[in-house]
């Protein structure tokens, strides 16, 4: 079988007025391998967790972080969790240009000047203690906030610069995608085109990839045609956190229906629905990274998750309720599942073994 295969109902319509067609898009072919998992820090939890969570991810072999000024403590307590670890100098790690509630007025999240990038980089290698932040993610942008960025003195510019300068190492956005904002696709897709070739090397999307939602599929693809990387958060997500694994909040028809047909690809595979979402999430090969956000315990009332496993792949996991240890399956692989029956390995609640890494929670940044 080729390595890609390619998604052929995808046509030309999606690419913009005066480009060249796109082309289908191509799928990754293989299984996510833990290195290609992001740990999401949006809501990282109390510092013993947050010390405990991060360990966890590094021994399991996960050393991409994505955090931002914008989500609280996140960054400090993530910079003290990999101090604790002794990883401050070999994890990678992705911050954001926003807000910061502790900086002057000028640096607030509507500043999209070249001034702004090089505050962000500065300020929060220093709350996080880090000798270099890998990447800066253009977040959450309007088109207001595009048209600032993009001038000549603009936010770009001024992560182009610290780029050139090997103050960091890429330049991203990050934004959510929502279906019931078709706008939103449309504000990622008008970034992509109108900065200067070559500014993105990466694409978090949230939200806009996954078992419920699919409508970040033309900026894959356009990104596919560009070289831009794609890291998806929010995998979990179902018009909502908690759906996808416990049909009783919700009553819309539709949304169980569809819920309805993933249970039953993951049944026929024998594996978790926990695991369809993660390998449905990394099926493009466009998509590097897939983030995910953890905890070393599940909660109680989350039924079902993912797992690192010891062997290297993204496997179906089921935790016990009320508390009790979570156990896995050895390394049963969505991704694979989803190609086809070849792979599939017995169902981990009749094949059970101790947890070896961390369960991975729904949601960005759980």
């Amino acid at each position: 079988m080729a390595h890609h295969r390619r998604l052929g109902a995808v046509r030309a319509h999606l690419c913009g007025a005066g480009e060249q067609p796109l082309a289908p898009l191509e799928l990754r072919g293989r299984p996510l391998r833990v290195d290609e998992v992001m740990m999401g820090c949006a809501f990282i939890a109390q510092q013993d967790e947050a010390n405990a969570t991060v360990a966890a991810a590094l021994e399991a072999g996960i050393d991409w972080f994505d955090t931002a000024a914008a989500y609280g403590e996140s960054e400090v307590q993530l910079g003290e969790a990999l101090a604790a670890a002794g990883a401050s100098d070999t994890a990678t790690v992705i911050t954001k240009v926003r807000g910061d509630p502790g900086s002057e007025p000028r640096f607030e999240q509507e500043d999209q000047s070249a001034a702004a990038a090089s505050h962000t980089n500065t300020v929060s290698k220093d709350r996080m203690g880090l000798k270099k932040i890998h990447t800066i993610r253009f977040h959450d942008a309007t088109d207001e906030r595009i048209d600032e960025a993009l001038k000549p003195d603009g936010l770009l510019a001024g992560l182009r610069a610290l780029r050139a300068a090997g103050e960091l190492d890429a330049v991203s956005l990050g934004m959510c995608v929502r279906e019931e904002d078709p706008a939103s696709a449309e504000l990622v897709l008008r970034l992509i085109r109108e900065a200067p070739a070559g500014t993105f090397d990466s694409a978090m999307l949230a939200y806009g990839w996954n078992l419920e939602n699919q409508s970040s599929l033309p900026i894959l693809l356009e990104c596919q045609k560009r070289g831009i990387d794609v890291h998806p958060a929010g995998c979990f997500f179902f018009r909502g956190y908690g759906i996808l694994f416990d049909p009783s909040k919700t009553d819309d028809e539709e949304l169980l229906a569809k819920r309805a047909q993933w249970v039953a690809l993951a049944d026929k595979h024998n594996v978790g629905l926990a695991s369809v979402a993660v390998g449905f999430a990394s099926l493009p090969a466009v998509i590097k990274k897939v983030v995910l956000g953890m905890v070393r315990r599940l909660p109680a009332h989350l039924p079902t998750s993912t797992v690192c496993s010891a062997d290297g792949t993204l496997g179906a996991g089921v935790a016990g309720g009320g508390g009790a240890e979570p156990r896995v399956g050895r390394g049963a692989s969505a991704a694979r599942a989803l190609g086809g029956g070849e792979g599939a390995r017995p169902h981990p609640r009749r094949d059970p073994h101790p947890l070896t890494a961390l369960e991975m929670a729904p949601g960005l940044g759980w």
